[in-house]
Formats: structure tokens, sequence, C-alpha cells
């Protein structure tokens, strides 16, 4: 190679490295660490941050609210952040007088023995459900949670682990076996009254459904059908349960409680299951732990339709895992389904969306906007082929190339429409025009040294 090609190649490298350094990509990657999704899917790592143990994110519930994401963690307390920067856009505070009751010191640190079990919006979407268990579960609560800020104690309910609204009723999964000595899996399905000036007690809250076992998630389709799936980590025989809407409606007038004999089981599960949901599409989404950590966990879906189960994505069996929450918008199998995964073990959150999915041209990590980000993935991906739409190749061709830098040039800095249509032909840009001026020059300097 002659002195005028290294030049060129020189210069074309330092043209894409300044672009890297204008928008400030440093340190950005591509790699997923908290969910490896399946086939038919893809997944990102959201405020995860391997390398800063302390000053990471480490929520403990999540929940969609539009694009944004609410978010509980002791200390910041519930927020609404960007999922993909982490910039706070509404911060709600937390039950200071609730922590401080039951916090401890050790090395000169406050230690709060109160962990949140669910985070669930209100159907008026003005407001949060925030549940809690302590240590002991001696004072477990459930908070509503309003934009001022304002914290209200509505009910105590021992080993509260989900909620879910049908309509405004609120059926909440509970086991007032966990303050017993020795613990009692004895697990039920309650629907909560919240409905006094005072916090209701354990005695107000109807019970709908006996199941047993430790308390775990469940979801109410739209019909009002309660999904239930089992752990029973000393049987090893899961379940996923069905109880039908008619059901229900008959034993919250007789005041007499479903069990077990008179729920339908739709499938038997691989894991105990730690939550389930059920998407806008009626599919149910659940996870599963091995407690032995022999095994990956798993986030699955069941769909009615088909009556199969698909496996969503697994953690890896390389490193201690428990997925506990997670939360799901739009339909899974859809282009404006998502889903937020979180695990104990790892800092921040999963976000999980199907390879399906339609976007703003441009916007590779699908957080609705062309940045910096998307450069990074276009750039991690340059000149590779077999890549996707989350990968920079946004116009299909499997390729990533100067046609992609043009879409995200052409949508720099924008924000993505409410129904976004199909990708348009790119117009000229002049970051792709000098990008092609490189090129040119590159291949012109090459073709006269190889004649020299």
């Amino acid at each position: 190679m002659t002195l005028s090609s290294l030049r060129s190649a020189r210069f074309f490298r330092i043209g894409v490295a300044s672009l890297l350094v204008f928008c400030g990509l440093a340190g950005i990657t591509a790699a997923a660490e908290i969910v490896d999704p399946t086939a038919d899917y893809l997944s990102w790592d959201r405020l995860h941050n391997d390398d800063d143990f302390i000053n990471s994110r480490w929520p403990e519930a999540c929940q969609w609210y539009g694009d944004s994401v609410a978010m509980f963690e002791k200390g910041s307390g519930l927020e609404i952040v960007d999922p993909t920067t982490g910039s706070v856009q509404w911060s709600l505070g937390q039950p200071d007088s609730y922590f401080d009751s039951y916090s401890d010191f050790y090395n000169n640190e406050q230690h709060i023995n109160v962990w949140a079990s669910f985070l669930k919006p209100d159907p008026n979407e003005d407001a949060f459900w925030v549940g809690f268990t302590m240590l002991g579960d001696t004072d477990d609560r459930i908070y509503h949670v309003d934009f001022d800020g304002n914290w209200t104690h509505m009910a105590t309910l021992t080993g509260n682990d989900d909620l879910e609204f049908h309509g405004n009723d609120a059926f909440v999964s509970a086991n007032p076996g966990a303050s017993q000595s020795p613990f009692q899996p004895e697990t039920g399905i309650y629907l909560l009254d919240s409905s006094g000036t005072t916090p209701a007690d354990e005695t107000a809250h109807q019970l709908v459904a006996e199941v047993g076992g430790y308390s775990s998630g469940l979801g109410v389709d739209s019909q009002g059908n309660i999904y239930y799936g089992t752990y029973n980590s000393d049987s090893g025989s899961n379940e996923m349960l069905r109880f039908a809407v008619e059901d229900i409606n008959e034993t919250l007038s007789t005041s007499t409680p479903l069990t077990l004999a008179d729920a339908e089981t739709l499938f038997d599960l691989a894991l105990g299951a730690s939550d389930v949901d059920v998407d806008a599409a009626d599919h149910v989404i659940f996870n599963g732990n091995d407690a032995d950590g022999n095994v990956p966990g798993y986030i699955a879906s069941w769909s009615e339709d088909t009556q199969t189960t698909q496996t969503i994505a697994t953690t890896s069996s390389d490193d201690a895992y428990w997925l506990t929450l997670f939360a799901t918008k739009g339909n899974m199998t859809g282009a404006n389904g998502g889903l937020l995964a979180v695990d104990y073990y790892h800092s921040g959150f999963g976000e999980i969306r199907h390879e399906t999915s339609e976007f703003f041209p441009g916007d590779a990590n699908v957080d609705g906007t062309v940045d910096a980000r998307d450069f990074a993935w276009l750039m991690d991906n340059w000149q590779q082929t077999g890549k996707s739409w989350y990968e920079a190749d946004f116009n299909g061709d499997q390729i990533v190339d100067a046609r992609d830098f043009a879409y995200l040039m052409d949508n720099w800095q924008q924000t993505a429409p409410t129904n976004p249509t199909s990708v348009p032909e790119p117009a000229a840009s002049v970051l792709l025009l000098g990008l092609g001026l490189l090129l040119h020059r590159f291949r012109k300097n090459k073709s006269r040294s190889c004649n020299a």
C-alpha cells in the first residue's frame, strides 16, 4: 500500500472516529447481559452497569408508563425515568416513616429491611399502587401514590406478592402464613379492600381462592379470568392455573372461596413462577426460577389460540440470577409490545421486544429517538451481514452500510411519530454526503496507487 492510500485510509478512519467522539459514544456497547432473548425476540440492558456496582441503579420493581418507566428503588424512591438514559422525569418519593421504623445500622450504614413486592398503575392512570413486604412479614403494606408524591397506606396484607386490576377491582396474591413461625405456605388470592379512611387490616380483604404454596404472581385477562402460576419449591410440581370469571363472580357474591379443584390446569410449569402477567392480546406471560440455581431461569408466553408455550428469554446459566418482577405493554408478539424484567442479581432491568416490531428509521435501540446510542449500534455492526433492525439494518437488506447510515442521519435527533409507517427511502443528508466523499476519496486514491 502506498503512502497516498495509507493517508486516505487514515483520513476515513479519522472521519468516522471524529463522528464517534462528537456524538459522545465512548464506552457504549450493544451487548445485553440481563436476559438472553430467543430467536423471535431481542433485548437490551437498561440502566445496567457491571463496572460501577455502587452507583448503578437497583430497581426492585418497574412498570411501563407510556414510553417511560416507573421504577422503585430504595433511597431514590418511586421515579419515572427515561429507560435508556436514566434521566428522571418525575420523582414521587418513598414512605420514609415506614422505612425508618424497620431500619437498622451496621458499618455506619442504614439498612432498610423492607422490599417492594409490586408496582402497578391505577386504572385511572393518575396514581400507582406499591406493595411492600418486610423482614418477618409482620407489617407488610400496600400504598397508593399520587403524582403529588402523597403516599397513603391503604391496606395491610401479609406476604403480598402481586396486584392486578379488573375494572376497579384489585386482586392481590398474598401469603398470611408468611409471618408464622415456622413459615407456612398458605397463599391465597384476595379482593383488596381499600374503601376505608384508615388502612384495611388482614381480615377486611375477601378471600377469593385458596391456592397454597408460596406467594407468586397473578394475571387477569380482558374477560376477567385470573391466571396464577404456583410456586411449590418443596413438592417440585407447579402448574399454571386459571380461575374462570363466572366462578370468581359467584364467590364474590357468596363469600365462599374457590379452591384448586375449581381451577383449570392449563399446563405444567418447568420451574416455580415468580410473576405472571397477561398482555393486551391475552397472551399469558410468566417467568420461572430454579431455587437451587442449577438451570437457567426463563420468561415465556402461552397462547389460548395455539395451546402452546414459547420461551421469550432465558438467564445465563453461568451467573447467579433470580427473576423477580416483570411488566408488559401491548401485544408481546406485535409491533408495539414490550416487556421489562428485573433480575435480583443484576443492576438495571432488561427490555424485551418481538423482532417483528416496527419502529422509527434510525432508532436501533427503540427508545423513540434517533441519537448517539443508535449510531453506536450502527458502528458496532458496520459492514457486517446477517443483521436485523436492532443491529442498525434499517432497510432490511441484511447488511449495515451507507444506506442505513442515511436513514439514521435523515432522522438524527428526531422523535418517532405515534404511528410509525413503512420505511421510506432516505433523502440526501450532509453527513451522508460527507461519508460518501470520504469513501470516494479513499477508493480514488487506492485506484491511483494500484495503477502507479
